[in-house]
């Protein structure tokens, strides 16, 4: 999935980003400090201080603000001239960059990465594909006419296959609103049948709806409310919005890197 970049003129220099990013002095981590927990309980920005902070930038509209991958900086989602994108305020609020985030080992763009509240999303229509037992449970966006999402489809069912303590919880909808994908969806929510998701997914043909149903709608309600723009999207138990194609190995990496260390109980 990709996202238009805004056309924001890069304000911070090399030499400001690393004062932003340096280390902090000793006197950070005292009792009570930041050190101490989360750098959210000492630090906030709200979309209305990012509203204002970014005005100079010519900004249209500040949509959304959550933690970067990187800490010492905020992700800001704003849109210009009809396009969107992600730039980044630091802690201190002085200063801007705008930039993409790439994890070095594996090259892979994390710059608009965030995290939601998996315990806040409906799944009274989810499909659950693995066992029900699994201790490790993963929140799919998807679509039946999504081509990345059959392939993703593929890697869930090698997952599943490969580590029984994992499932995955499905909701089914039409990126689009697209009617033949909304019935397709309800074909499938109606019997609640794998072999027939395997068939949507395969471009197979799909008989028309048994019931009636409301789970689909539901399910894009959902969607939204996520702030699920695009299809497919994992939602991580940590909470972590995966946007796009992740093969199985992927998918098992990104399992073992929300998981708290040895001693530590997840948050």
């Amino acid at each position: 999935m990709h996202r238009p970049k805004v056309a924001i003129p890069t304000i911070l220099t090399l030499t400001l980003l690393a004062l932003a990013l340096r280390p902090a002095p000793a006197r950070a981590f005292m009792e009570n400090g930041c050190g101490t927990g989360k750098c959210v309980d000492c630090h906030s920005l709200t979309v209305e201080e990012a509203s204002r902070l970014v005005k100079p930038l010519e900004i249209d509209r500040v949509t959304e603000v959550h933690e970067s991958p990187v800490q010492g900086l905020w992700a800001v989602e704003a849109e210009k001239g009809g396009a969107k994108g992600t730039i980044f305020i630091d802690y201190g609020k002085k200063h801007v960059l705008q930039a993409q985030i790439l994890r070095l080992d594996t090259k892979e763009n994390v710059t608009s990465i965030r995290k939601v509240d998996p315990t806040k999303i409906s799944l009274a229509g989810a499909l659950l594909i693995g066992r029900p037992e699994a201790t490790k449970k993963i929140i799919v966006f998807s679509d039946p006419d999504c081509h990345f999402c059959a392939n993703l489809h593929g890697a869930i069912k090698a997952v599943v296959e490969k580590t029984p303590d994992v499932a995955f919880q499905l909701l089914l909808f039409s990126r689009n609103n697209d009617p033949a994908s909304i019935r397709k969806a309800e074909a499938v929510m109606c019997t609640k049948s794998l072999s027939m998701l395997d068939n949507a997914y395969a471009g197979k043909p799909i008989p028309a709806p048994e019931c009636k149903t409301d789970a689909v709608t539901e399910n894009a309600k959902a969607a939204l409310a996520a702030g699920v723009s695009g299809t497919p999207v994992l939602i991580m138990p940590d909470g972590r919005m995966i946007p796009g194609y992740r093969d199985a190995d992927a998918i098992l990496r990104l399992l073992k890197e929300g998981e708290p260390p040895a001693g530590k109980p997840a948050k």
